[in-house]
């Protein structure tokens, strides 16, 4: 049974859409910012924990929103998903978006980045969805000059190219990158990543040292 869809098939991923294109999903992902805040309170309402904490800008309440993301929500490799043992060997099966249902109740930016969101489950690519836009949202409360922004066309190689990012005058970052990568670290090694008992934080407080002009 083939459990792959061509890419032909699929929207392009965010390095391939048109400047255009880029800006007019940047919109779509702007609008959808109140929805994911109410998620992020129902989550967190569910797991037994302060439902305000979705409003709460302070980078304190990164830990705090963690400590139930970890405790509580799905982090988890998708069905299809076969994780190498080692960093040296191969992946034995990249994961399949058959497996993960219908794309459209996935976040919308899921399609664009499947390239590197493929391996996790459909509930887990929620979870990586709320925590990436509170993240962005406290480092832009923090410098209200911050915005989200379409990322740069250049360099030529740059991996946040159509990507919602934040950005100032000078740099940016991609908050859904950068859980992406905690997240996997999670699942992968969770003795590890306990070892860092801040990540979010983390982030932040390494992002608040840039010069973002």
């Amino acid at each position: 049974m083939d459990h792959d869809i061509p890419d032909a098939q699929l929207p392009p991923y965010f390095q391939r859409l048109s400047h255009k294109d880029a800006k007019e999903y940047l919109a779509r992902f702007v609008a959808e910012l109140p929805a994911s805040n109410a998620r992020l309170a129902g989550m967190l309402a569910s797991a037994g924990a302060d439902p305000g904490l979705a409003d709460e800008t302070r980078p304190e309440a990164l830990d705090m929103i963690w400590e139930v993301a970890v405790n509580h929500w799905p982090m988890r490799w998708q069905d299809d998903y076969v994780h190498p043992e080692t960093t040296a060997a191969p992946t034995l099966h990249k994961g399949s978006l058959r497996a993960l249902g219908p794309l459209h109740l996935l976040p919308s930016w899921f399609i664009h980045d499947r390239l590197h969101a493929l391996r996790f489950h459909q509930d887990t690519l929620w979870v990586i969805d709320v925590l990436a836009r509170h993240l962005g949202a406290t480092l832009i409360a923090w410098k209200p000059s911050l915005a989200w922004n379409v990322g740069p066309a250049r360099p030529a190689n740059n991996i946040d190219r159509g990507c919602p990012v934040v950005m100032g005058s000078k740099t940016w970052v991609n908050p859904f990158h950068a859980v992406q990568g905690l997240v996997h670290r999670q699942i992968t090694d969770v003795d590890s990543a306990g070892a860092q008992q801040r990540p979010l934080w983390a982030a932040y407080e390494r992002w608040a040292g840039y010069d973002w002009g």
